[in-house]
C-alpha cells in the first residue's frame, strides 16, 4: 500500500506542475494514471481492510488529501482566470461586431443614395 500511496503522491505533484503550466493534455494523462491507481488501491483495501487511525499510512493519506485540496484550489483559480479571459474576449467580439455593423450600415446607405 505504501508504494501505491507514493505513486499517487508523485502523480499529484505532477498534476500541480501541469496545472501551474496550464498543460491540460498532461493533466488529462495524470487523471488517467490516477484512475488506474485508484483501482489498485480499492483492490488492496478490499483484500486488507481499511487503514486504522493508528497506522503510519494514515499520515500519508492526510498529506495526499491536503495536496489534492491544494490542486483543486489552484485549478479553480486557473479556471476562474480562463473564464474571465473568455468573458473579455466575448465583450471584445461584441464590440467589434457593433463597429463592423456601424461601418457596414453607413457604407451601404452611402452607395444606396447613388442608385
Amino acid at each position: 500500500m505504501r508504494d501505491l500511496l507514493s505513486q499517487w503522491k508523485d502523480v499529484t505533484r505532477s498534476e500541480r506542475a501541469s496545472i501551474e503550466s496550464e498543460n491540460w493534455d498532461a493533466l488529462s494523462r495524470q487523471h488517467d494514471a490516477k484512475r488506474h491507481l485508484q483501482a489498485s488501491i480499492e483492490a488492496h483495501l478490499e483484500n486488507h481492510g481499511p487503514v486504522d487511525s493508528a497506522d503510519p499510512l494514515n499520515a500519508a493519506w492526510q498529506d495526499i488529501i491536503e495536496a489534492e485540496k491544494g490542486n483543486a484550489a489552484l485549478l479553480g483559480a486557473k479556471l476562474d482566470g480562463i473564464r474571465a479571459e473568455l468573458d473579455g474576449m466575448n465583450r471584445s467580439s461584441l464590440q467589434l461586431g457593433r463597429i463592423r455593423h456601424a461601418y457596414t450600415n453607413e457604407s451601404q446607405n452611402y452607395w444606396a443614395s447613388y442608385s
